[in-house]
Parts: C-alpha cells; structure tokens; sequence
C-alpha cells in the first residue's frame, strides 16, 4: 500500500489521486451496510470494512494504470470533472431551503343548525396477508436490513427500490422488518368508525370518525377512503382518519419511502387494500346502524388523589406541569334510551407499554384504555381511541406490582378509569343534547423544504449554518460554508447531493439531509370541527372544537393551540394528532433549538409550529363561518 503514495509529483500529489478510490471505496461499503443487519455486529463491521479496503486498492491500481495511457488520462479527467460539476449542482440544488406557501382552503362544509341527528358505530378488523410485517420500532430484533444510507442519495434510493421490488407472490425482495411471530399472543386489528349525521339528509353533510390500529396515518389512505364514501354523501373535510399510534401494528400500507424505511416497512399494495377496504366497511356499517342519538362532551383529568399523573409523564422535563392532564370523551348515547352508542376518548399519550422485542400485533395501551372504558361504561359500546399532542408523553413509571407489558397496560388503564374518567362520566348523565351542529372544515400548506438535522455542539449554531438560507447567514457562517465545501464536494460526487456537512465557528458542527425525495412535496394538511349543541332546549349549551393534524405534537406546542382556540372563543378543545397523514414530530421554536430527539425528528424547522398554527385557525374560522 505505501507503494500508492510514490512516484512523480510527491506525496501530495498522489493523496489527491486517492479521493476518488477512497469515493469507491465508501460506496462500496455502501452498497454492502445493508447486509450488516443481518450478520453478527463485529463480523459485519470487518466485513465491510474489507469490502472497501479492497474496493479502494483495486480502483486506485486501475486509475493508476489510466494515468500512463495519455489519452485515457485526459478522458478520465474530463469525465470526473463533468461528474463533479453536475453532482455538487445537484447538491447545491438540493440543499437549498424553501420557505412554507401560504395557507389554502381545501374545503368546508356544515349541517345548516342544530338539528336531531343520528349516531352509528362499525368496527371491522384487518384481512391482512400472512407476509405482512410488523410496523412501528424500527430497530432490532425487529428490524432485518437498512437501504443503503438509509435510501438517502442516489444509489440509496436505487437499493431501496431494488428490495422493494415484488416477487410473484407480491412479497418484496428484501423486507426491512420481521413478520409477527405467530407464537406471541396477539390482539386483532383493524378500523373503527363512527358516524355522526343530519336526522333528515337536506341539513348537512355525514361526518366520520375512523380510528385505526396503526402506528401512523397515511395521507393517500385517507384520501382512498373519503372517495370511497362520496356515494353516501361524505365530504373529504369531513372525514377523519387518525392512528392509535401502536408500535405493534401492521406495515406495508405507506407508501411514503421515509416512512417505510423507518417504521413501515415497503409499501404493499394488498395491505393496503385491506386497511383501506376496512376503513370503508365500518363507516359503512356505521352509516347504516346510525339511530337517533344524544351526546354530551365529558371532561376529566389524568390525576390520582394525591395530584400526580396516573398514566403520563413528560419524557423530556421532569416537572408535573409539564403535562397538560385533561382527558375529553364525547359520548354518543340512544336518544330514547339509556344505551351509550359509542365513545370517542381523546388524550395524549404515547402507547408503548410494549417494547420492540414484542413480536405480535397488539393494541398496546391505546386498546387497554378503549377496553378499560368500554368495561365501565354499561353496556360495553365501542370506544375509539384518538390521539393527541404526545409528542413528548409516555407512559407513567408508577409501580404496578407483579404486571409488564400488556397486563401493565390493562391495570394502569382501569386505575384510570375508577380515579379519572368515572366521576366525570357519571357528572356527564345530565348534560346529553339532542340537537348537535357540525362544522368541518380543511386547510393545506406547504411547508419549508423537510430536512434530518443532527449535530454537535450548539443546537443553535447548528442550526443557523444549516438551516437557514445561505443570503440570511451571519458573515461567519458564510465563511464556515465556503471552508466546508470540498468536504460537500466529495460527499456530493458521492451521488449522494441530500446530504450537506457544515459547521460553525462556535464549536458546532454538523449535517442536514434533505429528506423531500423519501417524504414527498404534497402539501401539510388540518382540519377542524365545531360541535354545537345550542337550542337543544335544556340549558347551558356547549360548543366544543376539534383540531386534527398529521404531526407528533408536543405538549407546549398543544398548549398554544388550545390557546389560540379560546381565543376565538372557544373554550374546550380536542387534539388530535397522526390523523390524515405522517409528518413527523412538531415542537416549538425553543424545542427545536434545545435539541433532542423530538428536535431531530421535526422536520420542517424552527418555524414550523407557528406555520401549522395559522393553518389550523385558518380551519377553524373557516368552520365557523361554514355554510
């Protein structure tokens, strides 16, 4: 190997000649990651290391050999510079940051006043094929192989099409995840909607309420189904589609890249038609099996006698007020009876009493609460679970003597319901309305280009050399860009012009990686619903709202939007989160900056929250003022 660094032109000379070998060789260890997961940690590691040790070796002697031919030297030159020239203007390209759009309205609509209504329920579970795999941790044991560079760059996303791809019986060629391990007990999955409507169809538009096992939604899931539904009169702004956000559901309905290669697994056609055809039966089934109704917003906190949380705690701070504790039901009760219909139970809470070394399906502890209250509530109606601002909430570490996993669930989930969530179900008897008004409405946005951002040192500095566009950089980190180049330049040749190294003159250093070809440019969409119970002739009318958005967000961030909505007037409000799409963690603008995991996986920048805010009010007044 010193043999390499001799000959004309000095050491220097032949250190440069060894870029490109040494490009080779990371490429081919590249290529080779993949089947890392696969085999024992250290032998992967020798093993790859070899692979482009060798690759470098070989590319070097022939490149050598080219040199000694003129013409082959001179061809080879303008080849590599055309390669560099276009890869860095793909990178430049590439890393470049857009701003978010403007908001736009997608669409209102309303029941014309509070009139009687209807309430239906339909629960259908999953048909799903047996190669399906488990979503949701994205490590092992449950994790098989990664894409190249994790789909990022060019030969990234040509690997993780290659395993992708379908053989014939529609299985794909390399899964990225484990099939449910069929001797681990499992809980069935599946779609449970309900479905509010108009006594008499002339006064407004159906709404329904679809509450799937899943670990996220997905935006053209949603979409397949409110089309499927237009025959029954449903309106996309009025149907609402949200995950349970259970680690130890299906994979393979997302066909979003990112998501798949960090949860999902690849996008599978049949699973797809099977969580989709589900979703449409049990609004179907909901539709039909709708009789008259009344319904009532019950009110509740997450707390035991002695003040602290029962099921939740704040994974990020270690202060008891760093959870925001209130629990909302509506309840759906018969009209002329004291049957309950249905329950929509709405808190934030990440469900993961179950670890990724659980290898079934499992609702995990958003079924153990459905369940929970379903059992206390006579009659045992079907209770959907909705999700709210969770991005930084977990489950509670209160001891549970003798129960893990699933059982831990189910005791943690009944405490809750003798401490909390009776008192306020029995106080809520009295305030059942008969006449309910609904508005919907639903706004878009696109948001600023999405990007992975990681580094070390100040969060800040970070971000101001990576983030922001380079004609708003301070002098200095203009200067740190211009230093930094040729490192982008050969990550950049690497086919790889996502990816930008940077670094600040006060200590930080860093990458950012443009994630737009893995999350797709379609638009961030919200929505909203005003639930109006005035005229219903008993007194002390509500009106309560409900927001619904496709992020992770955190408690802070829910906090201002609850404020936003009193400030319009309205007092209660429901969070919805990971309903009608996947984007991902939302935090605000100190989050972001302070780092962290929740930080990393929020994808549209420091401004991100006050842009899905506008958004959300714009879909709230847009409701309101819906005719």
């Amino acid at each position: 190997m010193i043999s390499l660094f001799r000959g004309p032109g000095g050491v220097g000379r032949r250190c440069a000649a060894e870029i490109v070998p040494l490009g080779c060789g990371f490429v081919a260890v590249t290529l080779y990651a993949p089947l890392g997961w696969t085999l024992p940690r250290g032998f992967a590691l020798a093993a790859g290391g070899l692979t482009g040790f060798l690759t470098w070796i070989a590319v070097s002697v022939l490149l050598r050999a080219v040199r000694r031919r003129p013409v082959l030297r001179r061809v080879y030159r303008v080849a590599l510079l055309l390669h560099v020239l276009f890869w860095s203007t793909q990178g430049v390209l590439a890393t470049a940051n857009d701003g978010a759009g403007p908001v736009e309205q997608a669409g209102a609509s309303a029941w014309r006043e509070p009139v009687p209504f209807l309430a239906g329920v339909g629960d259908v579970p999953f048909d799903l094929p047996a190669r399906t795999t488990l979503a949701g941790w994205g490590a092992k044991p449950r994790r098989i192989t990664m894409p190249p560079l994790g789909s990022v760059g060019a030969l990234g996303r040509l690997g993780r099409r290659w395993m992708a791809s379908p053989l014939d019986d529609g299985a794909p060629t390399v899964p990225l995840f484990r099939r449910p391990d069929p001797a681990v007990p499992a809980e069935v999955l599946g779609a449970r909607a309900v479905v509010l409507r108009p006594e008499a169809a002339e006064d407004g538009p159906p709404v329904a309420f679809i509450r799937v096992d899943l670990v996220t939604s997905d935006r053209k899931l949603t979409a397949a189904v409110a089309e499927s539904l237009t025959d029954l009169g449903f309106r996309p702004e009025g149907v609402l589609l949200a995950a349970t956000h259970t680690h130890s559901g299906p994979g393979g309905y997302s066909d979003v890249p990112m998501s798949g290669v960090i949860g999902t697994d690849h996008f599978d056609a049949e699973v797809f038609r099977a969580v989709r055809d589900a979703c449409v039966a049990a609004v179907r089934r909901a539709h039909e099996a709708a009789r008259p109704a009344r319904i009532a917003l019950v009110k509740a906190r997450d707390r035991r006698p002695d003040g602290r949380r029962l099921l939740c705690r704040n994974r990020r701070k270690q202060d008891p007020d760093a959870i925001d504790d209130r629990v909302y039901a509506v309840r759906l009760d018969e009209r002329d009876g004291d049957a309950t219909i249905a329950v929509l139970l709405n808190y934030a809470v990440h469900p993961v009493l179950l670890r990724r070394r659980h290898m079934g399906f499992h609702r995990d502890l958003a079924g153990a609460l459905e369940d929970a209250v379903a059992a206390h509530v006579p009659g045992s109606p079907p209770v959907l679970f909705f999700n709210g601002a969770q991005g930084d909430v977990t489950s509670e570490r209160l001891p549970v003597k003798g129960a893990v996993g699933a059982k831990r669930g189910r005791l943690l989930a009944e405490r809750f319901v003798e401490t909390s969530f009776a008192p306020a179900w029995s106080a809520s008897t009295g305030g059942l309305r008969a006449k309910l008004q609904l508005r919907t409405a639903r706004t878009r946005r696109r948001m600023a280009t999405p990007r992975l951002l990681k580094g070390w040192g100040s969060r800040t500095a970070v971000v101001d050399a990576l983030y922001a566009p380079s004609w708003e950089s301070a002098p200095g980190d203009i200067a740190a860009g211009l230093i930094a180049l040729p490192v982008n330049v050969f990550i950049w040749s690497q086919g790889v012009p996502d990816v930008r190294f940077g670094f600040s003159f006060d200590g930080a250093v860093g990458f950012s990686v443009n994630l737009e070809p893995g999350v797709g440019t379609a638009p961030y969409e919200v929505g909203a619903m005003v639930f109006d119970t005035s005229g219903s002739g008993n007194g002390d009318d509500e009106r309560w709202a409900l927001l619904w958005q496709p992020g992770e967000a955190t408690q802070d961030v829910g906090r201002g939007w609850r404020a936003a909505v009193a400030d319009i007037g309205i007092e209660d409000c429901l969070l919805v989160g990971i309903a009608g799409g996947s984007a991902a963690y939302v935090t605000t603008e100190d989050e972001f900056h302070a780092g962290g995991y929740e930080a990393v996986a929020s994808l549209y920048g420091p401004g991100a929250t006050a842009h899905v805010t506008e958004a959300l009010v714009e879909a709230l007044l847009a409701a309101g003022e819906a005719r």
